[in-house]
């Protein structure tokens, strides 16, 4: 399970009362996994906000921020991907 992992998050939002994935979450943070390993991780929900800016802002503070895997190439490539919206 990539909750497990530390490779995504729980999002209590769609699955409030999923005890596996609250054990596996609270596991993963405590065993600093994955991205639980980042002083400050950010939830891809914040991150969605913060890069629909287009001025470039945005990703520097990613890039300088240390956020896991951001380097510069990446960052830009991220930020300009098309990301899906489920609903």
């Amino acid at each position: 399970m990539i909750v497990a992992e530390g490779l995504a998050w729980w999002y209590k939002r769609y699955a409030p009362k999923d005890d596996d994935l609250r054990k596996a979450e609270n596991d993963a943070r405590a065993s600093k996994k994955g991205l639980w390993s980042h002083p400050n991780p950010i939830p891809p929900w914040k991150f969605r906000r913060q890069k629909a800016s287009t001025d470039g802002e945005n990703q520097q503070k990613l890039i300088q921020s240390n956020w896991p895997f951001a380097s510069p190439e990446l960052v830009e490539d991220f930020c300009s991907a098309a990301i899906p919206i489920i609903s």
